[in-house]
């Protein structure tokens, strides 16, 4: 999907994320630096999943019986639900 430029601005604006572009299977994708470390992480969207997602180690090695979920998906939720209603992403 083509993002319109006005709709990318606004997300800049309003979050300081910028959006880089999207793959067969994510869209939405954005680098964000770890706070702890140099490391830089991935989120983005998973339309066929309804799901944001995380490159972190919490968000790749979920732990039976418990939900899958990171500090950066948690700390961005905000943000990130910006973005989806911007972006129309599900």
């Amino acid at each position: 999907m083509a993002y319109q430029a006005k709709d990318l601005a606004l997300i800049s604006q309003t979050t300081g994320l910028k959006i880089l572009g999207d793959t067969a299977t994510h869209k939405a994708r954005m680098e964000i630096k770890s706070e702890s470390s140099n490391r830089l992480y991935l989120v983005s969207f998973r339309p066929s999943l309804q799901q944001w997602e995380c490159s972190c180690p919490a968000w790749c090695m979920k732990k039976a019986g418990k939900p899958r979920g990171c500090k950066h998906l948690k700390n961005m939720l905000p943000a990130l639900e910006q973005i989806q209603t911007i972006l129309k992403l599900g």
